[in-house]
């Protein structure tokens, strides 16, 4: 302001700055000079109710007030007071103009809004949910690739005080590995707190991960095998705690990590390295040449270890839990075998060790039993394993071991008694990480059962138990590639998801990929009926702007498959029409012309049955002309999903050079060139093949973006290029 209002006027802005100074969720306060145009900054304390706040303004201001463009991505850094709003608020404020000659009416009309806030009932309050809803909406999120959603989960159990602090920790970092944001776990401010603590294994992983992607990746896109050994050295003196066993931890990183270990650690089992190359044959990895350059360097003399044991003593202490596990199996019964089973169980972090734990205990002799009673770090060991068994029976009775399930059937038969299991959550979760798939999938008649066990009906404690276990199952079935042989697997998870009260944006998208799978395999038309009216029934009850990518996406999946009823495709395509209409203000441009080619692709008799909600001028909030002039490469072995993809962006940019891939393996002139010199290149992830993947990676230069789509047709690539524009802006 410049100081020349009058008494009056001062006294009209009284509630915009009662609300500042109140700290509501919601300031508005406006900035003016002279006889120009006011502008006013509307600073909300979170994303979502910046959402809210967004829409309820057009209906108060509007165009007739207002400029009409409510819009956050006009704020500018280079204005001083605009910079200090970005700086507190970021994308959840906004602005827009009033023209001096209707200052006072609009100004009214906002106060009008401010009170009607303070007044009305609080919408915005979010349900009291458990924290095993909030967690199963988690790993749901981890599996559709909705990262933001994870976090936002997160943000939901921290302020609920669902967990502590430490598990919210591992929470972060299990989703910052999910967005492959290597860079933002070694920069976490808890990076040493993380090293230092006992973790679970997924997250020793995303750590190990993590150091490899930042810190040696770079000698393995040279072939500089020693390079990489003389840098790992110091790596290895100050996180060796990373590096002390290997357990069920998985992929090329921590491959290459454990390969590098044992040319540093002599200790480690020289079997490991052995395991590593063969399996590194058997897939034919892209890196194979280069895992073998690095079991080279491997020392022939290692660390050896006595058979008894002081040598299995030896073995735990120099961080051979493993082998130091292995070797107490062999050992009488005895309390410092059992203690050191115990620790060990705690470390590796998998039933089997902790089956083994129990058994050793229940082999001691009274007199040790109760020593073991009496330690208190050790009796709590030993209850929290025991708490993974269904068995009612105490631990301890002398000629019975507790058992623990061995495979997803045993874990069904833990949810039969009437009697909760506490332990069945993260029975499953460890379960899900160390059960034989290969030893299920070659057993038709075991599957069968298991097919009848997922739909089963059970007690109340038990439907919630596998409501919340249920994404760790998804999980074990590995839905990159269907397998016929689980086909009656597939169908029961689809059911078992589609029938969930409290369904979720991530669960949508997962339901998306347990149909695709069901139909790559083939359906009835019967069955392709059933597909399609669950996926449409889940598109209106979520009935949120948010299911908008998940309904197209259902759109793209029953396009790109055979049809097995017209009628029933065209109801899913008549409830994402619906919802485009109902939400239109929030869907993008992008969306709608994606939904136009979908319509275009069932035929001119079938897409004259939808309507289309049309393009909105300036509605986006992303601005696609960026990518102008650009190179676009785009990688994905569902063909049809990259093409697709293609055509929206050159009807969203104009014309623009986007190349498109389906290789299965990497290693083609075209794909090197373009991993090479592409200025922006997308890789589904969830619809690739390893052995390219790494090939991209391999070439790409570190100064050109490489994105990751986590979903598998053009709405998922459409969604990551629109994050990646969002971020730039």
């Amino acid at each position: 302001m410049d100081g020349s209002l009058s008494a009056a006027e001062k006294q009209s802005l009284q509630p915009f700055l009662d609300s500042m100074r109140a700290e509501a969720d919601v300031t508005i306060l406006p900035r003016s000079h002279g006889g120009q145009p006011v502008v006013w900054y509307v600073l909300c304390r979170s994303a979502r109710i910046a959402r809210f706040v967004r829409d309820e303004l057009r209906g108060f201001i509007g165009a007739t007030y207002s400029d009409g463009r409510i819009d956050s991505t006009a704020l500018s850094p280079s204005d001083s007071i605009e910079a200090a709003v970005l700086e507190k608020y970021g994308l959840n404020a906004f602005k827009f103009e009033v023209p001096f000659d209707l200052r006072k009416p609009a100004r009214e009309r906002l106060a009008s809004y401010l009170a009607l806030r303070v007044e009305r009932p609080n919408r915005l309050t979010l349900l009291i949910r458990t924290a095993g809803q909030i967690l199963k909406d988690y790993e749901y999120a981890l599996l559709a690739g909705r990262v933001q959603d994870a976090s936002a989960l997160i943000g939901e159990l921290r302020n609920g005080g669902y967990l502590s602090a430490t598990n919210v920790l591992f929470l972060e970092v299990r989703a910052l590995a999910a967005n492959r944001d290597w860079d933002a776990i070694m920069n976490h401010r808890d990076f040493g707190a993380l090293l230092a603590i006992q973790r679970p294994l997924r997250v020793t992983e995303a750590l190990v991960k993590a150091v490899y992607n930042v810190k040696l990746k770079r000698f393995e896109e040279l072939g500089d095998a020693d390079g990489a050994l003389a840098a790992f050295r110091p790596i290895f003196d100050s996180f060796s705690d990373l590096y002390r066993f290997r357990g069920k931890m998985d992929g090329p990183e921590v491959d290459a990590s454990f390969l590098l270990a044992g040319a540093v650690n002599t200790a480690q089992n020289p079997a490991l390295a052995t395991d590593i190359i063969e399996k590194a044959e058997q897939r034919k990895a892209a890196n194979l040449d280069y895992f073998r350059l690095l079991r080279n360097l491997i020392p022939g003399q290692v660390v050896s270890f006595t058979a008894d044991l002081r040598g299995t003593q030896l073995a735990f202490g120099l961080g051979e839990i493993e082998r130091a596990a292995q070797m107490a199996a062999a050992l009488p019964a005895s309390y410092e075998r059992t203690a050191l089973l115990l620790r060990s169980a705690r470390e590796l972090d998998t039933l089997e060790s902790a089956q083994n734990a129990l058994r050793s205990f229940q082999e001691l002799s009274e007199t040790d039993k109760a020593r073991i009673a009496t330690n208190l770090v050790l009796s709590k060991l030993l209850n929290h394993f025991a708490g993974l068994s269904s068995a009612l029976h105490s631990v301890g009775t002398p000629d019975q071991v507790t058992p623990l399930p061995t495979d997803w059937e045993s874990w069904f038969v833990g949810l039969a008694p009437a009697t909760p299991w506490p332990g069945a959550l993260e029975a499953a979760t460890l379960g899900s990480q160390e059960w034989d798939l290969n030893a299920l999938i070659s057993n038709p008649e075991r599957t069968q059962r298991l097919s009848n066990l997922i739909l089963e009906e059970r007690a109340s404690w038990a439907r919630n138990a596998f409501r919340d276990s249920l994404p760790h199952m998804i999980e074990f079935f590995q839905l990159e590639v269907a397998d016929s042989r689980l086909r009656g697997i597939y169908d029961a998870l689809f059911l078992a998801v589609s029938v969930d009260e409290e369904i979720s944006i991530s669960q949508m998208q997962v339901l998306n990929r347990l149909a695709d799978m069901r139909l790559e395999l083939g359906t009835s038309p019967d069955e392709y009926s059933g597909i399609a009216q669950e996926l449409g029934s889940a598109i209106y009850r979520l009935d949120s702007p948010a299911v908008i990518d998940g309904a197209l996406e259902a759109c793209e999946l029953l396009v790109s498959r055979p049809c097995g009823s017209a009628e029933q495709r065209i109801a899913v395509f008549a409830a994402t029409a619906a919802c485009l209409s109902k939400w239109h203000r929030r869907a993008s441009n992008a969306q709608t012309v994606l939904f136009a080619l979908l319509c275009d692709e069932l035929g001119a008799g079938l897409s004259s049955a939808i309507s289309i909600p049309q393009v909105q001028e300036d509605q986006d909030e992303v601005s696609w002309m960026k990518l102008s002039g650009l190179t676009i490469a785009l990688y994905s072995l569902q063909e049809a999903a990259v093409k697709r993809a293609a055509s929206l962006l050159k009807k969203m940019i104009g014309e623009t050079k986007i190349d498109v891939f389906s290789d299965h393996v990497g290693g083609s002139p075209a794909l090197k060139t373009a991993a090479q010199q592409a200025d922006v290149f997308v890789i589904t992830t969830a619809a690739a093949k390893h052995s390219a993947t790494t090939f991209i990676e391999a070439k790409r230069p570190k100064n050109l973006p490489t994105l990751y789509a986590n979903g598998q047709g053009t709405s998922s690539i459409i969604q990551t290029l629109t994050r990646y524009l969002t971020a730039s802006a």
